[in-house]
């Protein structure tokens, strides 16, 4: 049933049976000693089941009519010697064809093969037209090389590290002329390609030495001076070298435009006064100088953030601390690039001197406080000024403030009068100043007054404190608010140094006691008394000690030992310490009358 079938293929489809029949030669090549081999493709049924009769082969000198120099009865043999050929190159020219003969009882039929050339060179260089970035992939193209018998292309990879040439893919087809090449990102680094051609008989011809390079782009971005520059490497080894080099660019996604156009020796532009946030992507293309083929480098994006100076750097408060430092609160511009800010003092309102440095946080903080130990802030106010200092270096200048210092007077026994000066910060307005003072050396304060902005001075009268220890310290606080909605617009408030007063002890004793009458009791009147090892001692006439006391509070009734004492005079020795160290002594009379 199967035989029948051929054979009713091979009468009434003839031509369907017999191009299946028909091989391909692939190669005819020298053995150099006069003879040549064939070598061609068996095709997977050259004739039906039982018909197969051989294989003749025909060869043609210099185009004389073709004769017939082999024949091979084996149906899968694929490679054939003729011996004898003699050939000379380069002048004589073989041609050879291969013809199948199948006979399956109704007579011979043949098919025939393509004709091919006796191969006597190895393929010619094929001419690389261009490399090119594709995405993420290269984008290689060549002219097909003029040999004839090319069968495939091998495409190289330089690596310059090693200095040698990597085989990485083979491209099949005489006419193919163009290979996509993967495994080499041209978003990282420039790629060098080269090709040989391979023919069918397996020769591989030689490649070029010279190899063509894809153009790898870079991007720098200067945020100081707002400005980004692209980078790119020379276009290596054209055929006719590089005619200029194109720059398009796309800004925000409005989609790419040319804009520049340079010679052949410039790799590198510069794009000034960009705009800070915006968007932009960029490709160099490369341009030939006589065929005009283009080469694209990869693509570049960056989202422009230039420096951004400070709209402002403002003092928002100045206040001495705990008595002996100041405190000082800023409020920088959170939307600069800001790297430290520096702060600067003085005396005297001029000739400022840097004292410190306050680096910036990431992301930057407002407001940021920072102390001043060494301030002066007993001896005079001290005025400040600040710099903020941006990530270029770039000085930017700030605001003024000063502290309030506070002095003051002691008039006699019974009144201070306090004395300041006025407190600034640049843009504030001060309302008003509070008076408080401490009468346990400065532990504790109280309001004591309020004065309006423009009164620096206020007298305290202390009589009332005449029997009190004599230590009171002071301290001015200033009420300010600011109109700028970046600072707390009221509530602020700047405390002065302490300034404290020690009054002296002024001493009154009486001359006449009246033991029972209504001045019945001798005992000295001791102003301020903050005094320290206090005794007083009585004598009678005869200069015996009838009463001595360790207690200010303590006095004399007139009696010794239980018994009144006789009316006359008699003499009293007091002695106590200062709060300065100094020792007090009085000595006088007084009088008992009944």
């Amino acid at each position: 049933m199967r035989k029948l079938l051929k054979i009713l293929l091979l009468v009434f489809f003839p031509s369907l049976v017999f191009s299946q029949a028909a091989v391909h030669l692939n190669c005819v090549s020298s053995l150099g000693n006069g003879s040549v081999v064939l070598r061609w493709n068996v095709p997977s049924n050259p004739c039906p089941v039982g018909c197969f009769v051989d294989y003749k082969i025909y060869s043609s000198k210099n185009r004389a009519p073709f004769v017939l120099v082999g024949t091979v009865n084996n149906s899968t043999k694929t490679i054939d010697t003729i011996i004898g050929v003699n050939p000379t190159f380069p002048h004589d020219s073989f041609l050879y064809f291969i013809e199948t003969e199948c006979n399956c009882g109704g007579g011979s039929i043949y098919s025939y093969s393509d004709t091919a050339n006796l191969n006597v060179n190895t393929p010619d260089v094929p001419i690389i037209n261009f490399v090119t970035v594709n995405g993420n992939l290269i984008l290689m193209n060549w002219s097909p090389s003029a040999s004839a018998q090319t069968f495939a292309y091998i495409i190289y990879y330089y690596d310059a590290t090693q200095n040698k040439y990597l085989k990485i893919d083979t491209v099949f087809g005489y006419k193919t002329d163009s290979d996509l090449i993967s495994g080499y990102n041209p978003n990282t680094q420039s790629a060098a390609f080269s090709i040989a051609a391979l023919d069918s008989c397996g020769s591989l011809g030689p490649f070029s030495m010279l190899p063509q390079y894809t153009v790898f782009l870079q991007i720098v971005q200067n945020r100081c001076n707002h400005s980004i520059t692209l980078n790119w490497n020379d276009y290596k080894n054209w055929q006719k070298g590089v005619k200029q080099y194109e720059i398009y660019e796309n800004i925000n996604g409005a989609g790419f435009a040319k804009v520049q156009t340079l010679n052949a020796t410039t790799l590198s532009y510069t794009f000034n006064s960009v705009h800070d946030g915006d968007s932009l992507c960029f490709f160099v293309k490369a341009r030939e100088n006589i065929l005009n083929d283009t080469s694209i480098s990869n693509e570049v994006c960056i989202k422009i953030n230039v420096v951004q100076p400070p709209a402002y750097t403002m003092y928002q408060n100045a206040s001495v601390f705990q008595n002996n430092s100041v405190q000082i609160i800023f409020v920088p511009d959170v939307t600069a690039d800001l790297e430290s800010f520096n702060i600067l003092r003085s005396t005297t309102n001029s000739n400022y001197s840097f004292i410190q440095s306050v680096n910036s946080a990431k992301p930057l903080l407002s407001p940021i406080t920072t102390n001043d130990a060494t301030a002066l802030v007993h001896q005079k106010p001290m005025y400040y000024f600040i710099e903020s200092v941006d990530s270029c270096g770039k000085v930017f200048s700030g605001t003024h403030c000063n502290t309030i210092f506070l002095s003051g007077d002691i008039n006699g026994s019974n009144s201070t009068t306090l004395k300041w000066n006025p407190f600034h910060v640049d843009s504030a307005i001060v309302h008003s100043y509070d008076i408080l003072r401490s009468n346990n050396g400065g532990q504790s304060f109280v309001q004591i007054g309020n004065v309006d902005s423009a009164t620096f001075t206020f007298n305290d009268n202390l009589q009332q404190f005449a029997t009190s220890p004599d230590s009171f310290c002071y301290r001015i606080q200033a009420h300010f608010s600011f109109a700028n909605k970046l600072f707390v617009p009221s509530n602020n408030i700047s405390l002065s140094n302490d300034w404290c007063a020690h009054c002296y002890s002024e001493f009154f004793a009486p001359n006449t006691i009246f033991p029972k009458g209504k001045n019945n009791l001798f005992k000295p009147i001791i102003t301020f008394p903050d005094i320290e090892n206090y005794q007083m001692i009585i004598f009678n006439r005869y200069g015996e000690k009838i009463f001595i006391s360790n207690d200010y509070n303590t006095g004399w009734n007139g009696t010794f030992n239980g018994t009144e004492v006789p009316q006359g005079n008699y003499t009293y020795l007091i002695t106590f310490q200062k709060p300065d160290g100094k020792k007090f002594v009085q000595q006088g009379n007084v009088v008992v009358i009944y």
